[in-house]
């Protein structure tokens, strides 16, 4: 019977991993991956609004009330 050594398995192993970790997701691309530096985050979900339509020249631009959310993200430690 053939034995294996310590080197080839290690080896067989680092390889399996390595190809494992360049696969990738298959969702990976409906998702967004940011970075994120700070303790907390904040993210803004704006509703939908109409356009106002501007009729002159040089007119003042129309202010339109939009309603808004806000989430916030925290890191947690994981200790």
């Amino acid at each position: 019977m053939n034995s294996i050594d310590t080197a080839t398995k290690e080896g067989y192993n680092y390889a399996v991993s390595l190809n494992l970790q360049q696969k990738g997701s298959k969702l990976s691309s409906c998702v967004r991956e940011e970075e994120q530096k700070s303790e907390r985050y904040y993210y803004d979900q704006i509703a939908p609004t109409e356009a106002v339509d501007v009729s002159g020249r040089n007119q003042d631009t129309p202010i339109v009330r939009t309603n808004f959310d806000r989430r916030m993200v925290a890191l947690i430690s994981s200790d």
